[in-house]
């Protein structure tokens, strides 16, 4: 007969996933429970943490209805246990990442990265612990007061079991590749499931994704002209610039153009008097810049001032102009 704590247990569990958009599969082995009880306090306010028997968790997912969330017994937890919630997965495993604190090695742990032991004084004293490192693969030698390390090396590569003899090396060193804290394996939302890896994402690294995937999008629709509220705009500005370019070319008078023909012109007249000797250049005013190795000096006293010059009459303006066009 099942006992009535297990039926008890499924029904409360099973309507809590009813009631939330997401269910999160953990791993609570190997986690002290002083560590489990300060990560329960740190995700009160947006989950619950529910802990108990694989085959109390697998009724309830079959009882909730929900469609796949029984996805979540295959990742083979050792030690089960639930976080029902509505927030984001991805926010929920960087809050638990978050709340992790690194940890010695225990024999049979897996190295989660290549464990190095550095080449260099240990700060240990002369004596058996010499020996406790050349046990681990360490060429180790007496320098001074301590003992030293002469050569750097990998002691456990990435997925090696750690040996014994190794966990004593790193307990002696301080060295802790470890980290305590709870093992979210997996979570369910809307039917899909989601691995550690895809929710290990590095925020930062996301973002630059993001950006350039923006910018490329942004890139392939101006030039593929496909025309959107960011588009249209520019491809406005730059139908304009073109239509504006083409008139000034082909002679067209507009109200657009008008004021870079008259400009135009003005830069050609002064450009063509300036090339003229200055009793041909009429009433036309020509810029002379004045050198900047031989600055204008209005305190001189003994510059001697101009005379003033007779100002022309209009028979000798038109002959000017005359001279000027030929």
């Amino acid at each position: 007969m099942v006992q009535q704590w297990k039926i008890k247990k499924v029904d409360e569990l099973a309507e809590d996933f009813k009631n939330n958009k997401v269910a999160c599969m953990i791993d609570l082995h190997d986690l002290p429970a002083a560590d489990l009880l300060s990560i329960k306090t740190a995700i009160k306010k947006v989950a619950k943490l529910k802990m108990t028997k694989k085959r109390v968790i697998e009724r309830a997912f079959e009882k909730s209805g929900k469609k796949g969330v029984c996805g979540l017994m295959a990742l083979n937890p050792k030690i089960p246990a639930i976080i029902i919630t509505d927030e984001n997965p991805f926010k929920i495993y960087s809050m638990l990442e978050k709340n992790k604190s690194p940890a010695l090695a225990k024999a049979g742990d897996i190295a989660p990265e290549d464990i190095v032991i550095p080449k260099g004084d240990t700060g240990l004293p002369p004596g058996p612990a010499i020996a406790d490192l050349q046990k681990a693969g360490l060429k180790a030698a007496i320098k001074g007061q301590s003992i030293s390390v002469m050569e750097e090396k990998v002691v456990a590569k990435k997925g090696d079991e750690i040996t014994s003899a190794v966990c004593d090396v790193l307990s002696k060193l301080n060295i802790k590749p470890m980290e305590i804290g709870i093992n979210m394996i997996g979570a369910w939302e809307d039917g899909i499931i989601y691995e550690k890896d895809i929710l290990a994402v590095d925020g930062k690294e996301y973002e630059r994704k993001i950006i350039q995937a923006c910018s490329g999008a942004f890139n392939l629709a101006y030039n593929a002209n496909y025309l959107t509220s960011e588009i249209a705009p520019l491809k406005i500005t730059e139908a304009h610039l073109n239509a504006l370019n083409l008139a000034v070319n082909a002679g067209i008078i507009s109200k657009e153009t008008v004021e870079i023909f008259i400009q135009k012109a003005r830069a050609q007249l002064g450009a063509l008097a300036g090339a003229l000797p200055e009793n041909a250049r009429g009433d036309v005013a020509v810029g002379v810049s004045t050198s900047a190795e031989e600055p204008q000096n209005e305190d001189k006293k003994d510059e001697k001032k101009e005379e003033p010059k007779e100002e022309k009459t209009e028979e000798e303006a038109a002959a000017g102009l005359g001279a000027l066009f030929g």
